[in-house]
């Protein structure tokens, strides 16, 4: 099993030809955001070692390490159709309730998921987008 990092990651995408679509981009939002928690428990753990520190430490690297393996699938499978999730997700969408006259109850079990994966990955990306507003705002108000 291969130990995803930056490095790693980097060298995966560039041997594939992969893109860092918006999609891929928010999952590797969530791995930085992982790495930081993990950056956090260790620093706690090097003051008070402790059993319960060390399972949120584990915690947040398999959910790290899940988040680069989700990245890469992205990558991959907007590489394999041809089109992006988020960034032309809006339009697959259209072209299903054309296709199917705006009853998407008839559509395929994979159509169907693929529409819940799009809408989820824009709910995903919406709420960072907010995260980082927030942390924009407080640390205008620290300045002012």
């Amino acid at each position: 099993m291969t130990e995803w990092n930056a490095q790693t990651y980097k060298a995966f995408m560039q041997k594939n030809h992969l893109v860092e679509s918006r999609a891929v981009k928010s999952f590797i939002r969530e791995a930085a955001k992982q790495m930081h928690w993990m950056k956090i428990y260790s620093d706690y753990m090097q003051s008070d070692p402790n059993p319960v520190t060390l399972s949120f430490m584990d915690k947040a690297d398999k959910d790290r390490q899940e988040a680069i393996k989700m990245a890469l699938w992205v990558a991959a499978e907007e590489k394999k159709q041809g089109w992006k999730f988020l960034e032309n997700g809006q339009e697959y969408v259209n072209n299903l309730m054309l296709k199917y006259q705006g009853d998407l109850t008839n559509c395929t079990d994979e159509e169907r998921l693929t529409e819940q994966f799009i809408d989820e990955l824009d709910q995903q990306s919406r709420r960072q987008s907010k995260q980082v507003s927030k942390r924009i705002s407080r640390k205008r108000e620290k300045i002012a």
